[in-house]
């Protein structure tokens, strides 16, 4: 049969934190998405059988990027009653 894999972060079962951003694929194992840093941590495979069980573990660890302009806003000059548009355009 085909051994059982069961997916763990940080020692609890992914299955007792529902954490809706975590997929489960038998197929292609374990999806995080749209990462936070409260997900950083250890994550462990567990395969189960009636043969025998085996696991491995990984560290997921979450950086993050302080925002820059690439785009600042720019002065504008401007008729009484015409409209005046700022954009600011930013990476991060």
């Amino acid at each position: 049969p085909q051994p059982r894999i069961e997916w763990y972060k940080d020692a609890v079962p992914l299955s007792v934190l529902a954490n809706p951003r975590y997929k489960v694929n038998a197929a292609t194992g374990l999806t995080v998405r749209r990462v936070q840093p409260g997900d950083g941590g250890i994550f462990q495979c567990f395969a189960r059988s009636p043969a025998g069980e085996t696991q491995a573990h990984t560290e997921l660890l979450v950086s993050s990027v302080a925002p820059t302009l690439t785009s600042p806003p720019s002065d504008q000059m401007v008729t009484d009653g015409d409209t005046a548009l700022f954009t600011c355009q930013n990476n991060g």
